[in-house]
């Protein structure tokens, strides 16, 4: 929460602050495409090599996931919204993932790229500052009727940006 993501483009680079994320899990979280053992591209990319992008269609739009989860485990972080950077002009404000996939210009050719590499057209960088203090507040997955206990949701406290209030 509070890293960069650098989307490099056509000679332009746009920066934007990761400020709503949500985490999900494999077949015991039932809100994972992955609940109750599914199959398909989905659920193998959810316990394949981390800090990858999963990036899949839902109504007409781009999600943005990066594979994240703990050795033998599965899981990704859905990316949901994010605050641009000074001197980064964006068409579509990025307040909910089909808007940040929209104005960081990310689709599927992008799928399985790896965020790490400086050389990666899609990268996630640490703070700009070391010296920002980061308050993250949680709550409930959005649109998630089934959901875990644990409130999954990731959210910069006083950000704008927010798909909707955490």
């Amino acid at each position: 929460m509070g890293a960069v993501i650098v989307r490099r483009i056509h000679n332009s680079t746009r920066l934007c602050r990761i400020v709503e994320t949500e985490a999900y899990y494999g077949p015991w979280d039932p809100a994972s495409r992955a609940y109750r053992h599914r199959r398909g591209r989905i659920v193998e990319r959810l316990r394949g090599p981390v800090g990858v992008l999963l990036i899949y269609g839902i109504h007409r739009q781009w999600l943005v996931n990066i594979i994240a989860h703990e050795p033998g485990d599965w899981g990704a972080v859905l990316l949901r919204a994010c605050e641009p950077l000074e001197g980064t002009p964006l068409d579509t404000p990025p307040k909910g993932p089909g808007r940040l996939s929209r104005a960081l210009l990310i689709d599927k050719s992008l799928d399985g790229i790896p965020v790490y590499d400086p050389g990666s057209p899609v990268q996630v960088t640490k703070l700009m500052d070391d010296q920002t203090e980061v308050r993250v507040v949680r709550s409930k997955r959005v649109g998630v009727t089934m959901d875990l206990k644990e409130p999954l949701r990731f959210c910069l406290e006083g950000s704008k940006y927010l798909s909707k209030p955490c």
